[in-house]
């Protein structure tokens, strides 16, 4: 009993420690046992059959890829590589930048439409911001405003360096 009074905190600590592992254990058993009730047969499950594939030309209407564009390198050792395709999505458009987008990586990078085809000898013009750049490598979207039509380029720049870190010049599909 005097060990208990010396060390009541280091008791108390130690009480709620076992405390919390014997719930956290009681827990995971419950939620097992549930999930385990909830796991189908498979003997019960029924096969459905197949849909029949026919070979249909593609609908004419709504186009697969409004543009495309690729990616070149920007400014002195900026590079970039990569595609990008802008795609219909409901009744607006997306920019995709595809998985094989590489750029350099650096500070405070964002992605600009620009309405000149060559930024980093033209420079940017009357640009517009899709925001940051999500990741130096691989795919990723934006949203497209209303108006992109009007821009003849993707620019991802480098606010902190106010360099051209890779552009590509859009392509409208025909």
């Amino acid at each position: 009993m005097d060990f208990i009074k010396r060390h009541k905190i280091a008791t108390i600590i130690l009480a709620l420690l076992v405390s919390y592992v014997g719930f956290n254990l009681w827990q995971e058993r419950s939620v097992l046992r549930v999930s385990q009730e909830e796991t189908p047969d498979v003997q019960t499950v029924e096969m459905q059959s197949q849909p029949e594939i026919t070979e249909e030309e593609p609908s004419v209407d709504t186009p697969a890829v409004f543009a495309k564009g690729s990616f070149v390198d920007g400014r002195g050792t900026y590079k970039g590589s990569g595609s990008l395709t802008i795609l219909p999505v409901d009744d607006d458009a997306i920019l995709k930048f595809e998985e094989d987008f590489d750029t350099t990586n650096g500070p405070d990078l964002v992605v600009y439409l620009s309405p000149n085809a060559s930024p980093k000898d033209e420079g940017l013009g009357d640009f517009v911001s899709l925001g940051e750049l999500k990741e130096e490598k691989g795919s990723q979207t934006y949203t497209l405003p209303d108006n992109w039509k009007d821009f003849k380029s993707v620019v991802v720049w480098c606010r902190a360096f106010r360099g051209v870190f890779t552009q590509a010049t859009v392509e409208l599909a025909s």
